[in-house]
Order: C-alpha cells, then structure tokens, then sequence
C-alpha cells in the first residue's frame, strides 16, 4: 500500500479522508472488499478516488487505492 501511494504521490492522509468523507460505498463480491468512492482533489483537479478496504472490529485495512476516471466507474459498479 505504501508502495502504491508513493507511486502514484498521493497525499498520505488521503485513503483516510476517502474512507470518512466517502458519499458511496459498495462490496465486491469477487474480491471480497468494501470500496468507497469519494470526491477530492488530486494533482490539481478536483476528481473521484477509490479504497477498497477491510473492515475489522479493531481496525480498518487499506487494500490498495487510486484516482478513478469516468468510465472506470462506470463499468465497475
């Protein structure tokens, strides 16, 4: 995971402010995550991101994270 956000340089807090500020979140039944989908802004434009995500009693897992274009969205949810 850490990995993927140096990667892509995205902002280190932001897999957290998607999981908390997300206005859509789904399951995926092949992989067996959660994802949540939010609006912010990344280099310099404002657009959607994704999480897919673990949900444990004691703790939230990131499983990996990345900017979505439209028609991403579109044919995976």
């Amino acid at each position: 995971m850490e990995f993927r956000i140096e990667k892509r340089e995205i902002p280190y807090d932001m897999p957290k402010r998607i999981y908390q500020d997300s206005d859509e979140k789904y399951y995926d039944k092949v992989s067996g995550h959660n994802v949540a989908v939010s609006r912010l802004e990344y280099s310099g434009k404002e657009r959607e991101a994704m999480i897919s995500y673990d949900e444990f009693e004691d703790k939230i897992e990131i499983v990996t994270i990345h900017p979505l274009k439209w028609m991403q969205k579109q044919h995976r949810i």
